[in-house]
């Protein structure tokens, strides 16, 4: 059976954060102490580096990766060092003042960061001032580090895609910046059930899309550390609340075991394959009690109803067999192509 070479791993390096957003896919906080090691970090990438040939990116993330000071510049070196690319996802809370950024993103740089993505929106801007997310993107940026603004995407958000773009420090640094600061905009999902973010309906993953849906590359095609020290066959926005997605305690030595070993769920194979939308669109196929849900407005949702929902479970338990060969024929055929695809990038790097 051929495998999914890992292009990139995700280090989680702690749960703490500056901020504590309603809807953090990772329930982070200043209350967490959950964080990794400088051994840890460094045992991960290097055994990643030896055991997964095509292996180019280290993602560093949190909770508030900043927080660890040395142990992220050492981290970022290390990568660099191994000639892989890095990126680090913050939420500029250090960024007070255009100096304070200058100085905490100048020994990243060093290190050899490469990207820096910044993630701001209603509930970030509870604990940040957006004014930081501008001082830290400009200082990134004139360093020479690709740099991106995420922003929460909601119908109902008070903090808009517009606010940002015509942010005026913004729009006067991209103007004559040979390295702009680029703006995207990702859907925010909620994670209680009390919760007020609203989507459009067009972003609504309902079942006349089923035809658009694609296989989610975010499995296999990545392996993540958690602050436990547990390595993850996805680090999804609904990870936490997926207990299959922990593969294990992570010690030097046994990843390739691990990344392995997880080809052994038929379940995960499908979503790389197919995605969770179109698993559950499957799903309502297969039994009609079950009705394909109208709220559903990112993938990882889906991911985490399938693993969650006791009749979703059963209706896949007792039907996967019926849907195994078509899948797996599509899985080798797509397989291929991406290793194929990896080998390309490798190639013109």
């Amino acid at each position: 059976m051929k495998l999914v070479e890992p292009s990139s791993i995700t280090v989680i390096t702690t749960f703490r954060c500056t901020a504590a957003c309603e809807e953090c896919c990772f329930d982070c906080s200043p209350k967490r102490k959950e964080k990794l090691s400088y051994e840890q970090i460094s045992h991960f990438i290097m055994e990643a580096k030896k055991s997964l040939p095509k292996l180019r990116a280290v993602f560093f993330t949190g909770g508030e990766c900043f927080i660890l000071r040395k142990i992220l510049y050492d981290s970022i070196a290390l990568a660099t060092k191994m000639k892989l690319s890095t990126r680090c996802v913050s939420n500029a809370s250090w960024a007070t003042s255009s100096k304070n950024a200058y100085k905490k993103l100048l020994p990243a740089r060093q290190a050899g960061l490469k990207e820096i993505n910044f993630s701001t929106g209603d509930n970030h801007q509870r604990f940040v001032p957006f004014k930081n997310v501008v001082n830290a993107s400009i200082e990134a940026a004139k360093l020479g580090i690709a740099t991106v603004i995420v922003l929460e995407g909601a119908a109902n958000a008070k903090f808009k895609m517009e606010d940002l773009l015509n942010d005026q420090r913004l729009k006067d640094f991209n103007k004559h910046a040979d390295n702009p600061v680029k703006i995207i905009q990702d859907v925010w999902i909620p994670f209680h059930k009390d919760s007020d973010v609203k989507q459009e309906k067009s972003v609504i993953l309902s079942k006349d899309k089923v035809d658009s849906f694609t296989g989610c590359d975010s499995m296999f095609a990545n392996l993540g550390l958690d602050p436990y020290n547990k390595v993850v066959s996805c680090c999804g926005l609904t990870m936490e609340a997926i207990p299959e997605m922990k593969m294990g305690a992570y010690e030097y030595g046994n990843l390739k075991k691990l990344v392995r070993d997880q080809y052994n769920d038929f379940l995960k194979i499908w979503i790389w394959t197919d995605g969770p939308e179109k698993i559950l669109y499957y799903a309502s196929l297969f039994d009609e009690s079950f009705e394909y849900p109208n709220n559903i407005t990112h993938r990882c949702q889906a991911c985490a109803l399938i693993f969650s929902d006791k009749k979703v479970q059963r209706i896949l338990k007792e039907n996967w067999e019926k849907i195994f060969d078509d899948v797996m024929l599509r899985y080798n055929i797509k397989v291929s192509d991406y290793n194929k695809e990896i080998q390309m990038v490798g190639n013109a790097l």
